[in-house]
C-alpha cells in the first residue's frame, strides 16, 4: 500500500525506533521525524540569506525557525538548527515535526546522516 510521501522508513536512532517521512512539494519538503509515532509540533525553517552561489548557500545559512504547532522549546528550537544547518535543503522552505526521546549530539548526528541519505536518493 502506497503512503503518498516520497520516503517512509522507521531507523533506530538512539537505540528507539524512529519513523522519518520526507516529501518534496514544488516549493517546500516536508520532515517527520518522531520516536513517539505521531506529530507533535511542526514548525518551519528557512534560510534567509539569499546566494547566487550555492557554495555559499549552503556554508552560510542564516535561518528562521517559526513553531506553528504544538510545544516550542529551546531544546527543539537548537535541535534543528543543527539539524538543518548541515542538511542541504536545496533552496526549499522547510515544514518539520521533531518528536523524540532525547536530544543529545549523538542523536543529532545520526538524524543529520539518514536524511543526507535520504536526500541523496
Amino acid at each position: 500500500m502506497s503512503s503518498g510521501f516520497d520516503t517512509v522508513q522507521k531507523y533506530k536512532v538512539g537505540g528507539v525506533d524512529t519513523d522519518f517521512v520526507v516529501h518534496k512539494f514544488s516549493n517546500k519538503i516536508l520532515f517527520v521525524i518522531t520516536q513517539f509515532g505521531k506529530i507533535t509540533n511542526i514548525f518551519t525553517v528557512c534560510n534567509e540569506r539569499n546566494y547566487e552561489d550555492e557554495i555559499f548557500m549552503k556554508y552560510n545559512k542564516q535561518l528562521k525557525i517559526q513553531n506553528k504547532f504544538g510545544k516550542d522549546t529551546d531544546e527543539v528550537q537548537a535541535a534543528l538548527r543543527r539539524i538543518f544547518t548541515q542538511v542541504d535543503s536545496k533552496g526549499l522552505d522547510v515544514v518539520v515535526s521533531l518528536s523524540l526521546q532525547e536530544v543529545n549530539k549523538q542523536i543529532l548526528e545520526e538524524i543529520v546522516e539518514i536524511l543526507q541519505q535520504i536526500l541523496s536518493r
